[in-house]
C-alpha cells in the first residue's frame, strides 16, 4: 500500500524542464532575418529582464563585435547558464549597454538547422 501511495505521489509531480545537456546559455530574442536587429523579445527571458526592445541592433557582447546573428548565437552558446554578459546595442541614434544573466537554453530554441557543435 505504501508503494502505491509513493507511485501516485510521484506520478502527479510536475516534470521539470530538461536542462540543456551541453549547458549552453540562452538570451531570448528573435531577429529580423539576415540582420542583427531584434524583432522580438520573449517575455520573462534574460533579454526581457535586461531591457531589450524590438529595433535594438546588436553591436557587441563584451569586447566581441559581430557581423551576423549566427555569430551572436554561437557566442551566446559558448557561455554557461548563469553567466552575466554586458551587451551593447544600438537603439535609435545612440548605444545602450545592457546586462543579461543567461539561462539554460530550451530545446525549442534550436528549431532551425545549424551546424553542430556551435
Amino acid at each position: 500500500m505504501e508503494i502505491l501511495a509513493l507511485l501516485l505521489t510521484l506520478a502527479v509531480a510536475p516534470a521539470e524542464p530538461t536542462p540543456d545537456p551541453l549547458g549552453r546559455g540562452f538570451l531570448g530574442v528573435t531577429v529580423t532575418s539576415g540582420t542583427l536587429t531584434v524583432s522580438g523579445v520573449s517575455p520573462g527571458t534574460p533579454a526581457d529582464l535586461a531591457g531589450f526592445q524590438p529595433g535594438d541592433e546588436f553591436v557587441r557582447i563584451g569586447e566581441v563585435a559581430f557581423t551576423d546573428f549566427p555569430q551572436v548565437t554561437a557566442h551566446l552558446k559558448s557561455f554557461r547558464p548563469g553567466s552575466r554578459l554586458t551587451i551593447v546595442v544600438r537603439r535609435g541614434t545612440g548605444e545602450k549597454t545592457l546586462t543579461a544573466k543567461l539561462t539554460a537554453r530550451p530545446a525549442s530554441a534550436d528549431y532551425y538547422s545549424e551546424p553542430f557543435p556551435p
